[in-house]
């Protein structure tokens, strides 16, 4: 934790030109003041930097914190990584399917906060998370949906593992969403499993394979309860996984527009299609040639259009 000291000393030695700030949990209102005059004075030494507002799972404690996250604290972000109890505490609006999840995601981008990714939501299923992410960048918005796998153990510091891997691929990446959310999903996928099979007595060596055997199943044969101790996440053991994931899960993209796309193209092929086939209708001749043309024009505007 900073203080007044920390900051005077940083700004005296003229260390106060970071590129990059990250802020999790901050469960003190003056503390949480203190952040936002901090990220005023660190750009005003240097416009560019990043601020990244991480998860703050513990935000209902104490409620006062509230309104400073919202009416202070979001204005100067510039990516959040809030989980789906989080927007709906600060969106007010209650999150019950993906249409409810991404409307909160615009409001977040009505307040000129560029990236928001919703980490976690309840709108999966047993097995999967459904993680949510939306970028405008150059006037151009990238919206993202990724299926997360589910674990039924608790871990504690995986919010903000999270949000400081997105923010360092984000920068290697150069704000490449995709790419930085399924290596931030892969790398998070693998500390959780390597911390599960520690937790269950199994080895660990730099060429775990996952699949072998299910650490849930091996954690509950062994009947050890899921302390924080016991599921303390094995960060320096999946160095590797750090430096160099190599993603399983993709992302997938949701192009605006792309149900108007559909449509288009549909009626598109449709109207071509009558016009080829209107001679042989009106002359009742040679229908059925033409229907073949029809197939490959449908196929051919379906390449170009797609």
């Amino acid at each position: 934790m900073f203080s007044d000291d920390l900051t005077d000393g940083l700004s005296q030695n003229g260390l106060d030109n970071y590129t990059h700030l990250l802020t999790g949990y901050v469960g003190s209102p003056s503390f949480l003041k203190r952040i936002a005059q901090l990220v005023e004075h660190m750009r005003k030494i240097n416009p560019k930097l990043i601020y990244v507002m991480g998860d703050n799972g513990h935000m209902y404690v104490p409620q006062e914190l509230l309104p400073i996250y919202r009416d202070t604290i979001l204005p100067l972000a510039d990516i959040i990584t809030p989980n789906q109890y989080e927007v709906e505490l600060l969106t007010g609006k209650k999150i019950s399917s993906v249409k409810d999840a991404w409307d909160a995601i615009g409001i977040f981008h009505d307040m000129k906060i560029n990236t928001v990714v919703l980490s976690s939501t309840e709108l999966g299923t047993e097995q999967f998370l459904l993680g949510l992410a939306s970028s405008i960048a150059g006037g151009k918005k990238t919206k993202l949906s990724i299926k997360i796998p589910r674990f039924s153990a608790s871990f504690t510091g995986t919010g903000d593992l999270f949000a400081a891997l997105l923010l360092s691929w984000m920068f290697r990446t150069e704000n490449d969403l995709k790419l930085s959310l399924e290596r931030t999903i892969f790398t998070l996928q693998a500390v959780l499993k390597r911390t599960l099979r520690r937790a269950a007595g199994l080895s660990l060596d730099g060429t775990l394979n996952y699949r072998e055997v299910d650490p849930r199943v091996e954690l509950a044969k062994l009947g050890h309860p899921d302390t924080a101790a016991r599921l303390e996440l094995q960060l320096i053991q999946s160095k590797a996984d750090i430096e160099n994931p190599t993603p399983s899960i993709t992302a997938n993209i949701f192009r605006r527009g792309d149900v108007f796309r559909l449509f288009f193209h549909f009626f598109l092929s449709l109207f071509i299609g009558g016009l080829l086939l209107l001679p042989d209708y009106i002359g009742a001749i040679e229908g059925a040639p033409n229907c073949v043309i029809v197939c490959c024009y449908i196929l051919l505007i379906c390449a170009v259009w797609g």
